[in-house]
């Protein structure tokens, strides 16, 4: 089974979730009290550990954000 913590908005949040030993970090991207934009969607998953993905939620993206997700 794989864990994946979704909501993620704090670098200690990636943090805490890293150290409970997540599978994977989930970042809101779409409209939500947790959304993040991608800039700071990279930020937060740049201290993730090589092991643990990252996962972007979003709903009806543009292209545009799609490939700046992709970019990271």
């Amino acid at each position: 089974m794989l864990v994946k913590i979704w909501g993620l908005t704090t670098h200690e949040s990636v943090a805490a979730a890293c150290k409970a030993g997540a599978d994977a970090a989930g970042l809101v991207v779409a409209e939500s009290v947790r959304r993040v934009t991608p800039q700071a969607g990279h930020a937060l998953a740049e201290g993730l550990p090589d092991t643990m993905a990252c996962v972007a939620v979003m709903k009806h993206p543009t292209v545009e954000v799609v490939r700046s997700m992709q970019a990271g």
